[in-house]
């Protein structure tokens, strides 16, 4: 049985053309340095078969028991158990620019930053068999039981709690940002995602993970092409750490085409990670301002205070000549968009028009929640000006008594009354 408490590991062995240990136990060593038990570089032939690692630490660098850079380390039934890289990666081994072969093995309950049980930074460079156990391992950032990088970039739904691999924002309005908010985010081997939450933990971190950590940006890149889109806004995704997401948030604009096809990009190490994006923009609406910036469209939207109800496309050959309207204040409360707020007893057809009229009677309130075409309850036609005689509109007849338009069984029960206290 192998303990101890150094600044190196208890077996540190450098530029040797073969090692190989068996029948071995190393319990509770610490380790200032890389491995808490065992380091190896430039190891070409090194084998460690039959051996226990248990509660070794590296406290300050990568591998809990046995770290290996630019060395080829074949394992055979050996069992490596709560161990702990601290600070960084690997909790029961760390490779490196190395091969790693596990066979017939355990690796349970190993703790690291990044890669809980085992951490590897080169593809094709580990091989673990079958009949090998590896569970149970935490790797508090990614990487559980086996970390190398992230693998890939997911759309992230909130509401569903779903993940995909492509993103589509329809209905885009150009000049505008998106009001929907989605969300991105890096998925490790497991198909975990990732933690980047730092905040609490950034005195326990390596320089190393903290670089790793902040390097991770996603960037939306557009195709060589595509020179008639502009992205005024939002080419860089925001970490939102309360979410443990990146948001996506742009503002865009267009000139000829409606459909983009982008790519939301991150490298990280040497590894690019895409996902896909189509961006579909609308065409302006009623109640918008077509405008040319640049050269590009923007769907300006008529602020409070300002309205229009006129096609953005009804005179193409002077875009610029349309303008939000200020309200009439004489008729409306307020008005934006392609919403004009009358005030009570004024009326107009519709709500495509801004043609409006004074009522004569006290049936038009557009506000109130109970009207049909402007007309409260029991008023009809043009200016809200008859009565619904026949009870086409409000399921009941009305009639008028006095200059208010009341429903007929109301009348009646008033004619029965005034006869019944005359004849009292």
């Amino acid at each position: 049985m192998i303990s101890s408490l150094d600044i190196h590991s208890v077996a540190n062995l450098q530029i040797i053309s073969k090692f190989v240990l068996n029948n071995s136990l190393f319990l509770n060593n610490t380790s200032f340095g890389f491995g808490g038990a065992i380091f190896l570089l430039q190891i070409s032939t090194s084998s460690v078969y039959n051996s226990t690692f248990i509660t070794n630490k590296a406290l300050d660098f990568s591998g809990g028991a046995i770290y290996v850079n630019q060395s080829s380390l074949t394992l055979l039934e050996s069992i490596f158990q709560n161990n702990l890289s601290l600070k960084e990666r690997g909790g029961a081994i760390c490779s490196e620019n190395s091969n790693l072969i596990i066979n017939q093995s355990q690796i349970i309950g190993n703790t690291a930053i990044i890669g809980g049980g085992i951490y590897y930074n080169q593809d094709q460079s580990l091989f673990v068999d079958l009949n090998t156990k590896l569970f149970n391992n935490t790797g508090r950032f990614y990487g559980n039981n086996i970390g190398s990088f992230p693998v890939k970039l997911l759309s992230y739904d909130l509401k569903k709690k779903q993940y995909n691999n492509y993103i589509k924002i329809e209905n885009f309005q150009s000049g505008n940002y998106t009001k929907n908010p989605l969300y991105v985010q890096f998925i490790d081997q497991e198909n975990r995602m990732i933690s980047l939450d730092i905040n609490s933990d950034v005195d326990h971190l390596s320089d190393s993970i903290l670089q790793e950590i902040q390097s991770y940006q996603i960037q939306i890149q557009t195709l060589p092409d595509q020179k008639d889109l502009v992205i005024v806004q939002g080419n860089k995704l925001e970490y939102i750490q309360e979410l443990n997401l990146f948001k996506l948030n742009i503002t865009a604009g267009y000139s000829n085409n409606s459909i983009y096809q982008l790519k939301l990009v991150s490298q990280i190490s040497n590894k690019i990670l895409v996902l896909d994006l189509e961006l579909d923009f609308r065409r302006c609406k009623i109640g918008e301002i077509r405008q040319r910036n640049q050269g590009f469209i923007q769907c300006y939207e008529c602020q409070p205070g300002t309205y229009s109800l006129t096609d953005p496309y009804s005179d193409e050959k002077n875009i610029d000549s349309l303008q939000c309207l200020k309200c009439p204040q004489q008729y409306t409360s307020n008005c934006y968009k392609d919403r004009l707020i009358l005030k009570d007893n004024y009326w107009r057809e519709s709500n495509t028009t801004d043609e409006i009229y004074s009522c004569l009677k006290n049936g038009c309130s557009e506000t109130n929640k109970i009207q049909i075409n402007g007309c409260i309850k029991g008023y009809i036609g043009p200016l809200c000006d008859s009565c619904d005689y026949k009870g086409q509109y409000w399921n009941a007849q009305y009639a008028l008594n006095g200059d208010r338009c009341v429903q007929c069984q109301e009348i009646a029960f008033l004619k029965k009354f005034f006869f019944l206290s005359y004849c009292i």
